[in-house]
Order: C-alpha cells, then sequence, then structure tokens
C-alpha cells in the first residue's frame, strides 16, 4: 500500500525524526515536496492556504491514476505498529475513512481513500472550496455533511489529543491509547511544539504497555472482584510501576554484544549490571546479542535468568558465520543486531527506540549510571542528534563504537548497513557518527587501560556513568567492589 504525503522545509525534521523511521514495512512512500511560502509554517500564518492547495492537488493526482486504496498522512504524524490490514477493513465498503480529529470532524491529514471518480471529485471540490475558508479539513466536512458519500470515522488506535477535546501546551499530559497505531500531532500550534507533543506520546507507558488501571490497598484484596490472586497480581504490578515512575526517562535497550572468545567476562558483567540494582526495573531491557559462534548452553540460559530478576531480559543469535574474523565479524555482530533492534521496535516486540550498545571491555562507574546515561542521551535528542558517545581524538577522529543512539539513525543513513572487511566499522563511518553525535564524558573510552588504581576509579566515577575499552577487567572489579550492597 502506499502512502501519500507531502512537506515543506520547516516540516524536515518530522520527516527525519518520527514519519520515515516509523513507517510500517511494505508500505511504499510517495513523498513531495512544497516550496516554503509560510515564515516558521504553523498552521494559521499567512501563505498556508497554498499549502493546504498543494496538498489537495496531489490528492487529486493520486485518485486520478492509483488502481487501488491509498493512504494520505500529513507528515507530522508517527506510526505505532502495522496498519494496512487495519486500515483496509476499517475501510470496508466506504469510499474514504478519516482519523477522528474530535471537534474538528474528519482529518484531512490522515486518511485512506479508494480512488475512484467519485473521490477524484470530491477533492476537486475540496479544492475550490477550500479558497473560501480557513483550511482543506473544514471545506471537506461542509461538503461531507451534504454529500451521499460512503465515509466512516477510523478508531481511535489512530490518535490525536483533539480526541481529548482540547488544544495541547507543553506541561500538559497525553493520554494514547494502549494499543495505538498512529499518532497525529495536531491540535497544537508550532513546529517546536509538535516535536515536543511527538517525543511526548512516544514515552507515553499506555503507547507500549499500558498501566495499572486502579489504585489498591493489600486491605481490600479479600474483596477485590478480580478475586484474591488476580488482585494480588494488580498490587504486584501497581509496584512495579511505582519503581518504573521513580526511573523516568526514555525507554533503553542495553545491549550486551559478546562472542565465544568473551563470553565468560560478558556474563559476568551482565551479572554485575544485575547485582548493582537494589530492585526490578522495567524502564530498560537487557538484550543478549551473542555471535552464532557462541552457542546458547547453561551459562548463558543461567545468566539471563539471574538477571531477570531485576530487567526484562531478551536474547539475539547475531549470524556470524566461523570463517569470518576481526574486525568484519564485529561489524555484521553490530549491524544485524540493530536491524533486528529496529524490527522488533516496529513491530512492537521491544518498547525500546533508543539502544546502547556495548561489550565486555566496559563497565558501569557509578549505582545509578543507567539514569545518567539516559539523561545525556535526551539531552542528545533535545540538540536534534541522533547518538550519545564517548569521543575518541585518534586519527581519525571518531566517536567509539559503545554509544546510545536512536534507532532512527540507523534507518536514516543506508550507508551505516555496509562496511569493507578490512576497517573497523567506528572509524570506517567516523564522519557519518561524528555528524550525528553530541559526545559525552557520560561515557568515556580509554583504549587498552590496564592497572587502573581505586584513585583513578574515583576520579573517573565523579564525571563517567561508563568506562569502556578497559582490557585487563580491573573496571568491573572496582565496580563490584563499590557499587553493589
Amino acid at each position: 500500500m502506499k502512502i501519500f504525503s507531502c512537506y515543506t522545509r520547516t516540516h524536515q525534521r518530522f520527516l527525519d525524526q518520527h514519519f520515515k523511521p516509523s513507517i510500517p514495512k511494505g508500505m511504499r512512500l510517495v513523498l513531495k515536496r512544497f516550496p516554503q511560502v509560510t515564515a516558521s509554517g504553523s498552521f494559521a500564518e499567512e501563505g498556508a492556504a497554498k499549502t493546504f492547495a498543494k496538498k489537495v492537488e496531489l490528492v487529486i493526482e493520486a485518485c486520478r491514476t492509483e488502481c487501488v486504496p491509498f493512504v494520505y498522512s500529513d507528515c507530522d504524524v508517527r506510526f505505532y505498529g502495522p496498519i494496512e490490514q487495519d486500515l483496509l477493513a476499517q475501510l470496508g465498503d466506504n469510499d474514504i475513512a478519516f482519523q477522528d480529529d474530535g471537534e474538528g470532524g474528519a482529518c484531512a491529514g490522515f486518511f485512506i481513500v479508494k480512488p475512484s471518480p467519485t473521490m477524484h471529485q470530491l477533492f476537486r471540490d475540496v479544492l475550490a472550496r477550500a479558497r473560501g475558508v480557513r483550511s482543506d479539513q473544514e471545506a471537506m466536512n461542509e461538503i461531507l455533511e451534504h454529500s451521499g458519500i460512503r465515509w466512516t470515522m477510523l478508531s481511535r488506535r489512530y490518535y490525536s489529543v483533539g480526541q481529548e477535546g482540547h488544544h495541547w501546551t507543553p506541561g500538559m499530559e497525553v493520554h494514547p491509547p494502549r494499543d495505538i497505531l498512529v499518532h497525529h500531532a495536531n491540535w497544537t500550534v508550532g513546529v517546536e511544539n509538535k516535536l515536543a507533543l511527538l517525543r511526548l506520546v512516544r514515552k507515553a507507558p499506555k503507547a507500549r504497555k499500558g498501566e495499572a488501571p486502579t489504585t489498591l490497598a493489600p486491605h481490600m484484596i479479600e474483596r477485590h472482584p478480580l478475586g484474591a490472586t488476580g488482585a494480588a497480581i494488580q498490587l504486584l504490578e501497581q509496584e512495579r510501576q511505582k519503581q518504573k515512575a521513580s526511573h523516568g526517562g526514555l525507554p533503553l535497550a542495553l545491549v550486551l554484544q559478546f562472542w565465544k572468545g568473551d563470553k565468560k567476562e560478558a556474563l559476568g558483567l551482565a551479572r554485575l549490571l544485575a547485582d548493582i540494582e537494589p530492585a526490578w526495573r522495567d524502564d530498560v531491557v537487557l538484550v543478549f546479542s551473542r555471535q552464532s559462534n557462541c552457542p546458547m548452553d547453561r551459562d548463558v540460559m543461567e545468566t539471563q535468568q539471574y538477571c531477570g530478576e531485576k530487567f526484562p531480559v531478551s536474547e539475539f543469535e547475531a549470524p556470524v558465520p566461523e570463517n569470518i574474523k576481526y574486525p568484519y565479524a564485529a561489524y555484521l555482530q553490530w549491524s544485524s543486531t540493530v536491524e533486528w533492534l529496529s524490527k522488533a521496535y516496529h513491530s512492537g516486540q521491544l518498547p525500546c527506540g533508543d539502544v546502547f550498545m556495548f561489550e565486555s571491555d566496559g563497565a558501569p562507574m557509578s549505582s545509578n549510571w543507567i539514569n545518567r546515561i539516559k539523561q545525556a542521551h535526551e539531552l542528545t535528542l533535545s540538540r536534534e542528534k541522533w547518538v550519545t558517545g564517548p569521543y575518541v581524538s585518534s586519527n581519525p577522529p571518531h566517536v567509539n563504537g559503545s554509544f546510545v543512539m536512536n534507532l532512527a539513525f540507523w534507518e536514516n543513513n543506508p550507508s551505516l548497513h555496509k562496511c569493507p572487511p578490512d576497517k573497523t566499522w567506528d572509524i570506517f563511518h567516523a564522519r557519518v557518527l561524528s555528524a550525528a553525535a553530541s559526545p559525552s564524558t557520560v561515557i568515556a573510552s580509554y583504549y587498552g587501560m590496564q592497572n587502573m588504581s581505586a584513585s583513578v576509579w574515583w576520579s573517573f566515577s565523579t564525571i563517567t556513568a561508563w568506562l569502556t575499552s578497559v582490557k585487563d577487567g580491573l573496571h568491573q572489579y572496582w565496580a563490584r567492589k563499590n557499587l553493589v550492597r
């Protein structure tokens, strides 16, 4: 199925940060860029009507040339799951199905349409009438009210805050449905507000897993309609939500990469991370990424079970043939893992659109290392960068491969999907990584460091949450000695 969309210069960030990275697999984007005719891209500015007209002309042409149903979507949209079959089911025998825009009626910024002479004429009528009203949406709703066109509203899985009956300004809460499929960032004014709203909905717990619907007290268990067992489960979930709320910040995948040569050190690091945490936390997922030359044996399984007492745990086997050696083996593992993470995120298997990739030569430097890394990466995202990592001033200067990144960085940069077999991947891609990165001392790289003393460890820990590229294991020794209670 095709998705038609359009944009101007001020809306490029919607495309790069939200729209294009989240388009469901198998859907084809048809994108048109129009000249910028407004000052800042806001809805009510002078010149906006010209952009509306260009958009309607795009749909008119699609109704003329297409033979099967297609979607039109504004670019201030983020997708949260596969939509093609759901849209076709909701369209049914109708000619067109619109996002429900609350008091705004049928939304002209997201709909699925069956192309036909009737639909071609509908949008020609909208174009003609829009010259006399403020927007194409007003024109559309005026025409639909008195037409014989078969149309319907999509379910509220296609979400906007307008469905809650108000405009949104920064600081207000949002309440997306648990099974959200699409979020359209309308009902707020200005590009910056729209970007903030897209980020807020993306972080909302209900956009991925939902929250406990009620608050229980232990003495309520016996008379709870769910029964004692059901109520006890809900109490446990309630307690986990409290713990999760205390952590805050974006969901983050902690991705430990290892192979048969460093399996022992990697599994020791995983247990260390679990031992540091005093209680369960589900704002992160610990992912074990092992090369295919490293079998799933008892040691790996028992370590995953051990860590599962503190984090949700996931596992990926990176397809690296036995005859492939370093440095290409490292790149194949990294790239295949990131591709799997991207697919798992967009399919809803994992709730994390941001990932911290690390290996067994790293270790935390403080007990709150996860929160520190998340806070630094949120600052990176607010600066419209994708990568938070240590900047290494060697030749050439580059960002070390133990870094945090938003998965859109991988999805939007096809050059990352290849690397020569004889090149170290983070050095080969140094320019792309550096351009996308916000270097931070929260992760530090001291390649080949050995014989670290306690005074050096404490000195690093004041400015660094994670130390990488230490080759004698002393950083893990000091972390276990000082951070595990």
